[in-house]
């Protein structure tokens, strides 16, 4: 999404009333819901990934988050949202 677009809803936000918010609030997390879906089925366990300025492979799938072993910093766990195929 563009900065313009960012900008345009962020613009629009301000003008909602209490009502208007709380019909909004859902439908953001449902996007978020959905955004988490998609990163889950995009990995797998065993998969490379990159995140922050580290690389590791994945070693177990959460709900949210994934476990990942990297060679030189241990093990994290990661928001699935935050991983990147290498």
């Amino acid at each position: 999404m563009s900065k313009a677009n960012v900008n345009k809803i962020r613009e629009l936000m301000f003008k909602l009333d209490s009502s208007e918010i709380a019909e909004v609030i859902p439908m953001i997390k449902n996007c978020r819901v959905l955004l988490n879906m998609r990163a889950k089925d995009a990995f797998s366990v065993g998969d490379r990934v990159k995140f922050s300025d580290k690389i590791g492979d994945v070693i177990k799938l959460n709900r949210t988050k994934a476990n990942v072993a990297t060679k030189d910093h241990g093990t994290w766990t990661v928001p699935m949202t935050m991983l990147e195929a290498v």
